[in-house]
């Protein structure tokens, strides 16, 4: 009588991929579902945005800011067989993909979206038919938001598994070929873990998935070669061996410097590229202090231990209203909480709120008092009043949300039902 070894306990982003990658058996069309595609027909706006897609196309390109911080309009122009954050948008139906592919005008469109998206990344499609990739003049910069946004991680995620639905399917590889090769020019360093375990395992064909690895194995050997004869380097050995090791066979060897990089999001438990919010906090009265416009016209922003100034990792201790860094900088931020035990923090770069105690984002669309904060830095940050389509304030009774330090939070999920209570629909 053979034996037969222990089963290995596959991760929840091996089974989302596997799940993914077999076209989710099991899951059933939905005839009457069409807001996908009602879409890209250019038909219907997007809900909470209230954007028609040829108008996104031709107004929201180049717009880094508004792209940043608005987060419904991803799960409508990329959408996939999965619920998204967004709960006013739909999953994708099969019937759908079908219509979208069929029509030139809508596939056309899926394309621009993909190219908004690229632009917004650093990138652009310099071929059509082979899905071949080129940096923009704005590069740099936009590298390095990609590099300390673990949201936009997410959303890559989600962008390559709507490609694979749209018939697009050949556009996946030559983006990681180009990630792959950015990381050994020295940029999207941030980026080699989830390349490594979620951008990569989307792609359905095993051939490519094999020759992305190879290539990116056979770079980092000769850059290690390069390195020994060089002094002068853009990528150390140390580097070149990280890489090695991340797309070799066998048990992955982890890396305390992206691991680090990556302390925002845990994607074992999230692989869908969906940021899930938590519903309740019991710290926020007592740790937010209310400003007005003015006094926060007046703050300082800045670290006011260490001096330290980017915008992206720059945290608001909401009891005191004094500016500290993040856990990516000195981590001022945490050693305040833990010297004055105030908790709630908001990031001055995507405006979500953080309970150090929860170790959770609040949502600030469903807690009074993060809703009322908000709303003031929103006005001051964009100068602008918060969207028309939220100001009907906090959608549930005073409820809250999740995740980790320094990225986003986003809007959140919202019952359909509340919205057309608010006369937002």
């Amino acid at each position: 009588m053979s034996r037969q070894g222990p089963k290995l306990k596959r991760s929840r982003s091996q089974l989302d991929v596997e799940r993914y990658r077999r076209g989710y058996p099991g899951q059933k069309d939905d005839l009457n579902l069409t807001e996908n595609k009602d879409f890209y027909f250019n038909e219907v706006p997007c809900k909470p945005d209230g954007n028609f897609i040829d108008k996104i196309h031709n107004e929201w390109f180049g717009k880094y800011k508004m792209l940043e911080y608005h987060h419904g309009y991803i799960q409508w122009l990329f959408p996939i067989r999965e619920k998204g954050m967004n709960w006013l948008s739909q999953p994708l139906q099969l019937h759908e993909a079908r219509a979208i592919c069929a029509d030139a005008k809508a596939h056309e469109r899926v394309i621009k979206s993909y190219e908004l998206m690229l632009d917004f990344y650093g990138m652009k499609l310099v071929d059509r038919e082979t899905g071949a990739l080129a940096r923009t003049a704005r590069f740099k910069k936009r590298y390095a938001n990609l590099s300390d946004s673990a949201h936009n991680w997410l959303r890559v995620t989600r962008i390559l598994k709507c490609l694979g639905e749209m018939n697009l399917e050949h556009y996946k590889k030559p983006f990681l070929l180009h990630i792959a090769k950015e990381m050994f020019e020295g940029y999207l360093r941030a980026c080699l873990r989830s390349l490594s375990m979620y951008w990569l395992p989307v792609l359905k064909n095993k051939q490519d998935r094999e020759e992305v690895k190879e290539y990116i194995k056979r770079i980092a050997s000769e850059e290690k070669k390069n390195n020994q004869k060089k002094r002068a380097r853009p990528v150390s050995d140390d580097d070149s061996e990280e890489f090695e090791d991340e797309f070799s066979d066998g048990k992955e060897k982890e890396s305390k410097t992206v691991e680090e990089k990556f302390n925002a999001v845990d994607l074992e438990t999230n692989p869908s590229g969906v940021l899930e919010l938590a519903q309740s906090c019991e710290h926020v009265e007592e740790n937010i202090q209310q400003l007005d416009a003015k006094e926060v016209k007046n703050m300082e922003m800045k670290c006011q231990r260490c001096g330290y100034d980017k915008e992206y990792n720059l945290w608001v201790d909401m009891a005191s209203h004094q500016v500290f860094c993040g856990r990516d900088a000195s981590g001022c931020m945490i050693e305040e909480t833990q010297q004055t035990g105030h908790c709630i923090a908001m990031c001055l770069g995507d405006l979500s709120f953080w309970c150090y105690k929860c170790d959770k984002f609040l949502d600030h669309l469903k807690i009074k008092s993060v809703y009322s904060a908000y709303a003031v830095w929103h006005l001051h940050k964009f100068d602008e009043p918060v969207p028309t389509s939220f100001q009907g304030g906090p959608m549930v009774e005073d409820r809250d949300p999740p995740l980790g330090d320094q990225h986003h939070a986003g809007h959140p999920q919202t019952e359909e039902s509340s919205w057309e209570e608010n006369g937002n629909i």
